[in-house]
Parts: structure tokens; sequence; C-alpha cells
């Protein structure tokens, strides 16, 4: 029967083991992957929605200094 056991760098474990390790590394950097890809879509909407708010803010200024 094959037994798991934690191993420090530099000691040796089980086939097994070493593909389970292999398969969980492999899964985190699936997950981690899609994130790149979303950010420039978020990057984007960031743009837009500030400068609607700069825009915004340039009229209603526009609209003090035109009034005082």
């Amino acid at each position: 029967m094959m037994r798991l056991r934690g191993t420090q760098k530099g000691e040796q474990c089980d086939g097994d083991a070493n593909r389970q390790i292999e398969t969980r590394q492999k899964i985190k950097r699936k997950k981690t992957q899609p994130e790149q890809e979303e950010l420039k879509g978020t990057f984007a909407a960031v743009l837009i929605v500030g400068g609607i708010i700069l825009v915004g803010w340039l009229g209603v200024f526009g609209l003090f200094l035109d009034r005082a």
C-alpha cells in the first residue's frame, strides 16, 4: 500500500505523489490565467467611466465660470 506524505526540498517521494503535485500545480495555473484577459476589459470600462465623470465635472465647472 502506498502512503503519501509531505516532502521537503531535496527529499524524494513516490511517483504517484509527484503526479498529484504536478496536477495540482497545473490546476492552479489554469485558474489564474483567465484573470489576465478579463482585466483588459475592466481597464477599458474604468477609462470610459472616468472619462464620463471628467466631462461632467468640466461641464459643471464651465457653467460655474460662466455665471460668475
